[in-house]
């Protein structure tokens, strides 16, 4: 999202060929009328502007449109009053030169302001007589060669020449096999910066993509000193006209057009644009579909930065590209300071990776916002558009909206990284140990992880779910185990009470009979009521109800003789009550009684409810029992029941948790999968870095990066030795070291592909053959190895669980392709581990990149060769900002926005922003990173070129 106080490059959708209706001999519309050319240039001005251009070249032929043109700046002024878009014009001509080739077509185009009756002059000189059209009809033509052509409009008059529809047959390319010698000395003209094209160089023929990217493999005698700008424009003859599809049609405005990068309309800009035409001018594919270049990638930026009260910075206003950015100045101009700003005010100075040099300084620029009234202010945009305003606030970062529950994560969430120079060097750092060994730089896995960030999040995501699930599995099947173990005793002592109970077992029919007898006898006894509750016991109650009668006893009471009546009377029924109620239970007791003695079969069941007790003391004594064995069967008889059940709830558990601990081989099995997509991932991710960090001259590598599974050392030894016996004096702690060492060993005799984890061979080591291969392994620590995981199965569990970190490992070539070094060698300097460092930095995807003088360390021949390939590439595709000393990263690398500091004041203060192509911008460069333009013209001078 552009903003208007954004001074750099932008895209600006350009037609640098179009015909008006003052060329009624090409012109297809409708004809041009005298007194109507303000009425035809409105016509002209409002399609161009729904065509959506920004830039437009009138180049009518022999420059018929001389008079028209006023009538077209008049209407594109009057349409920004309108429609608040503006439409630069350059004015130009077009003319045939019959001494280019076979006679070839030509583009001049000149400043917006340029005099009209100028240009005429000019075209005059480049050999097009009066009149401009002939008494036949036909337009007059130049007989002047190419190369004077291109001096007197670029060098003498400042103007910019394109040769136009190059392939045609009044083009510079005027035959099938491109092989006239003329045409050959013309086309390779280092002068003649751009040709008009029909199409994309990449969906040409094999032949002409050859030929206008002129690299190594371009035909000898035809190669240019740099590829030749290529340009797409309508060539138009009408207005807008499209068809059944809402295509244009050929020669309508918005047929074809360039999108070419600039700061401000200008002939300067154009050229430069030629002249850095990769970084520069895009050509669209399709113009229905067609996209904005700006609109092509989503992405997250930093859009500008606002600066106030602090102390040694000026109060300014930085609005950045979305590509490139390079803040230069002099020492002590405040370009490092503006770039902490921003690693402040997104709260990234925190982290506990950053260096002690690097937070020192972080330290000092956080001092200089303690002054009264500072103020930092940032606009932030995600990749999804939204915008957040992010100030400084009570000495810490705050986000300016309501709807803000937890700034911390906000913050943590933000994709922006910053590295100072110190934070490059540390990202592969590999010093050499007390051991000897040089450590793995653990840190470039960060970077190579920085390449697939959210398929990465996702697995890791996966891989939490799943041990946590497998944590609760390993967690049941050792609860299962330990309620195994219960589960033996309690089926053994069921074993006993049964053997127990068995051997009493033959009394048992006549415990039954006495039991059952027994029982009756209750039944019959409760016939009269419960103990404490007989039916005597009710008619004791009815004298207590009647004792239990107060009398009226109030003296003097209104109401007193009645009431003492009525009382008396109460007292009568009472004794009534208590006499039917004794005579009531009298009477059951008797219909009870007579139940049983009417009933033949009763004296004999009163028999045997007598004597059960005698009966069943004479068939113990008959059996050698007594009655209290019988007891103790009973006992006996209820402990095995309470065990049965005891051990049906065990079994019911057991089960309950294996199933919900599944199979946790399958589990392992799936962790292991999910390990491995990580590490294709990284795979992906070295490769991608690989591709890019490819020299685009020579096609030659400079860096390698390769990834190991699972083969951090230092990330084994902790996970082996927090698994290792506490107790350091036992034969195994003594071997432990070596035992790991053998285990990483022959875990790296297996490919990649076919790995799982050091513990899962471990595992397998003790599984497979008996444990044969455990013993060849380990000798005689095989058996306390396995007695240590038997004893400590909850850590081995955990262990299962734990991953050995990838190993990321760079080498670097040199320019004859062989191998410079690497980073487990340790044997790179430091600017060669910050070469490769960058080449991983910059070759991933993301948010903004934000690095303090990336080129220290660097060789100026790796800067140009390398490291600015490599800035142009991703540029597109991720905003970078950089505070540099080296002219190379902002001319080299076509900087979208130089932002040029000086000291003013004892403060940091702007001096110039904006493009290349801006004039204060280009003066500052060379002020400050060439030494003054005298300066570089000696340079110049004694590189004798």
């Amino acid at each position: 999202m552009i903003t208007p106080c954004y001074k750099g490059m932008r895209w600006l959708k350009c037609d640098l060929q179009m015909q008006t209706p003052a060329d009624s001999r090409h012109w297809q519309g409708d004809r041009l009328k005298s007194g109507q050319e303000a009425v035809a240039a409105k016509e002209f001005a409002e399609a161009c502007y729904y065509a959506g251009l920004d830039i437009v070249g009138i180049t009518d032929h022999n420059f018929l449109s001389k008079n028209f043109i006023p009538h077209l700046q008049s209407a594109f002024e009057e349409l920004e009053r309108e429609h608040n878009h503006s439409v630069f014009l350059f004015p130009g001509f077009e003319f045939e030169a019959a001494g280019v080739g076979r006679g070839a077509h030509i583009l001049c185009l000149f400043e917006p302001k340029a005099e009209l009756a100028q240009l005429d002059a000019i075209l005059t000189e480049c050999g097009v007589a009066y009149p401009r059209v002939g008494a036949d009809g036909q337009l007059a033509k130049s007989d002047k060669n190419l190369k004077d052509i291109l001096r007197i409009v670029q060098e003498k008059h400042g103007g910019i020449v394109i040769m136009p529809h190059a392939m045609s047959n009044d083009g510079i390319f005027d035959d099938e096999s491109i092989s006239n010698w003329l045409q050959q000395d013309q086309f390779t003209n280092p002068e003649l910066l751009a040709i008009e094209v029909p199409r994309p160089v990449h969906l040409m023929s094999a032949g002409y993509q050859r030929l206008l990217k002129s690299g190594g493999d371009c035909q000898p005698g035809w190669s240019r000193v740099r590829p030749i700008a290529t340009l797409m424009s309508s060539d138009n003859k009408k207005l807008i006209d499209c068809d059944h599809e809402e295509a244009p049609t050929p020669n309508s405005i918005g047929y074809r057009y360039s999108w070419i990068k600039m700061s401000a309309p200008s002939i300067e800009s154009l050229r430069q644009a030629f002249l850095d035409h990769q970084s520069r001018i895009v050509l669209p594919e399709n113009v229905v579909k067609d996209v904005h270049p700006a609109d092509r990638v989503r992405q997250a930026v930093i859009q500008s930065l606002s600066i106030k009260n602090v102390a040694f910075l000026g109060d300014q206003e930085i609005h950045f590209s979305s590509n490139m950015n390079c803040v230069i100045g002099g020492r002590g101009s405040g370009k490092s300071t503006l770039l902490e700003y921003l690693r402040i005010i997104f709260g990234k100075d925190k982290p506990e990776d950053i260096d002690a040099g690097t937070r020192s300084r972080i330290k000092r620029v956080r001092d200089t916002l303690n002054q009264p009234g500072a103020e930092l202010e940032v606009s932030w945009v995600s990749a999804d558009g939204v915008e957040d305003r992010i100030v400084w606030q009570n000495e810490q970062p705050a986000v300016q909206r309501d709807d803000m529950h937890d700034p911390e994560t906000f913050f943590q969430s933000l994709p922006i990284r910053f590295f100072s120079q110190q934070q490059l060097n540390r990202l592969t750092e590999s010093k050499k140990g007390d051991d000897g060994q040089i450590p793995q730089a653990q840190r470039l896995l960060e970077l190579v992880d920085g390449f697939a960030t959210n398929e990465l999040s996702n697995l890791d995501d996966q891989e939490r779910k799943l041990k946590l699930k497998m944590q609760a599995s390993f967690s049941n099947l050792r609860q299962a185990k330990a309620l195994e173990k219960d589960l033996k005793k309690s089926q053994q002592e069921y074993q006993e009470l049964d053997r127990q109970w068995k051997a009493r077992s033959e009394i048992q029919a006549d415990a039954i009979r006495h039991q059952k007898l027994k029982a009756e006898s209750r039944y019959l006894d409760s016939l009269y009521g419960s103990q404490g509750r007989q039916f005597t016991d009710v008619a004791e109650l009815a004298d207590v109800v009647v004792n239990s009668h107060a009398s009226f006893q109030i003296e003097d009471a209104p109401h007193g003789p009645w009431l003492e009546q009525l009382d008396e009377k109460v007292k009568q029924a009472k004794e009534s009550l208590a006499k039917h109620i004794r005579q009531a239970v009298e009477q059951y007791q008797k219909s009870v009684e007579s139940f049983k003695a009417d009933d033949p079969t009763w004296s004999a069941i009163q028999q045997d409810l007598d004597q059960a007790d005698t009966k069943f003391s004479q068939a113990c004594a008959a059996k050698g029992l007594t009655p209290d064995d019988v007891g103790h069967l009973k006992e006996v008889d209820q402990a095995r029941a309470k065990k049965q059940r005891e051990i049906t709830e065990l079994q019911a558990e057991i089960k309950r948790l294996k199933d919900e601990a599944g199979d946790p081989e399958v589990q392992v099995q799936l962790l292991h999968q999910i390990w491995q997509e990580q590490l294709q991932k990284r795979v992906e991710a070295a490769n991608r870095a690989n591709d890019l960090a490819v020299l685009t001259e020579e096609q030659r590598k400079f860096i390698e990066v390769t990834v190991q599974y699972q083969f951090d050392q230092a990330s084994f030894s902790e996970l082996w030795s927090h698994f290792g016996p506490k107790d350091g004096r036992t034969a195994l702690a003594r071997s432990w070291s070596d035992i790991g060492q053998a285990l990483m060993d022959r875990f790296s005799q297996i490919p990649d592909c076919n790995r799982t984890s050091p513990w899962e061979l471990l595992r397998n080591l003790y599984h497979d053959n008996g444990g044969e291969g455990a013993q060849q392994l380990f000798q005689n620590q095989a058996g306390n190895l396995k007695q240590h995981i038997v004893e400590n199965i909850e850590s081995w569990d955990q262990l299962r669980l734990s991953r050995v970190k990838d190993v990321v490992d760079l080498k670097l070539f040199r320019s004859d392709g062989s191998v410079a070094g690497s980073i487990s060698e340790g044997s790179l300097s430091d600017g060669q581990r910050n070469t490769a460092a960058l080449a991983l930095l910059l070759a991933q995807n993301g948010g903004p990149l934000v690095i303090d003088q990336p080129e220290d360390e660097l060789d100026s021949n790796f800067v140009f060769k390398e490291l600015i390939p490599m800035l142009r590439k991703v540029k597109a595709g991720r905003q970078i900002i950089l505070a540099t000393h080296n002219a190379n990263l902002p001319v080299n690398g076509d900087a979208e926005l130089v932002y040029a500091l000086e000291a003013k004041g004892g403060k940091g203060a702007v001096r110039a922003q904006g493009g290349l192509d801006e004039a204060s911008v280009t003066a500052s460069v060379l002020d400050i990173m060439e030494g003054t333009e005298e300066a570089f013209r000696r340079r110049r001078e004694k590189y004798h070129f």
